[in-house]
């Protein structure tokens, strides 16, 4: 007759390749997440840094728009004069 309960020593050997198959899985997993860690640190950094350089365009064009509409204020006035 055969068992269909396995033998104790066959499960300790399967639950070891099992448990090192798990930890090989969770290395890849973890691997995996830290490159995505990685990128997603990095699109943060990116999307920072445009933030920035928006924010100081939007100043640099605010003074130009002051500049031309004194520019343009002194034009009318020496034309009205």
């Amino acid at each position: 007759m055969v068992s269909l309960v396995a033998h104790p020593s066959r499960m300790i050997g399967a639950r070891s390749g099992y448990n090192t198959l798990g930890r090989t899985t969770s290395n890849v997993n973890l691997k995996h997440m830290w490159h995505r860690v990685r990128a997603l640190n990095l699109a943060l950094c990116k999307l920072t840094q445009l933030a920035t350089q928006m924010d100081k365009s939007r100043r640099a064009l605010n003074d130009l728009r002051s500049i031309r509409r004194l520019l343009l204020t002194e034009r009318r006035h020496r034309d009205s004069e």
